[in-house]
């Protein structure tokens, strides 16, 4: 009885996420379209309207996917974004929250362990492409 109730619950902030999600990013790239229609064709805006794409698909289709598969795409789509935003505007990038959110998604739906170890790849990550952009490569 427990373990169905903390499922649902799973289930209900996953699908929230993803509403909240899209709705969140539906504003940004709509935004950033505007702002940068020039520059529409480059791998910053493509990999964000794909990632766009993507979620508006999971996002209808939530009812249908499981809570494994929902749950893994909103941490490397979050993972990719991050990583996107770090190449193209290093330390100045907006992208280092997901360094702090992605752990807090994580310990809702697995466990702690795996939660620090997603933690520190996200951390190293960061780090590495700091380090990259510090020696100009």
């Amino acid at each position: 009885m427990e373990t169905d109730n903390i499922n649902s619950l799973r289930h209900l902030t996953v699908d929230l996420v993803l509403k909240i999600g899209l709705l969140l990013i539906g504003v940004l790239i709509i935004a950033l379209f505007i702002r940068d229609y020039p520059d529409i064709y480059s791998y910053r805006a493509i990999s964000n309207y794909s990632l766009l794409v993507l979620l508006v698909f999971f996002t209808l289709l939530r009812h249908k996917i499981g809570l494994n598969f929902k749950s893994n795409f909103i941490i490397w789509s979050l993972f990719i974004a991050m990583v996107i935003g770090l190449i193209d505007k290093g330390a100045q990038s907006t992208a280092k929250v997901y360094i702090v959110l992605v752990p807090v998604i994580v310990s809702f739906l697995y466990s702690y362990k795996k939660s620090y170890l997603l933690l520190a790849l996200f951390v190293s990550i960061y780090l590495l492409i700091g380090y990259l952009k510090s020696e100009r490569i």
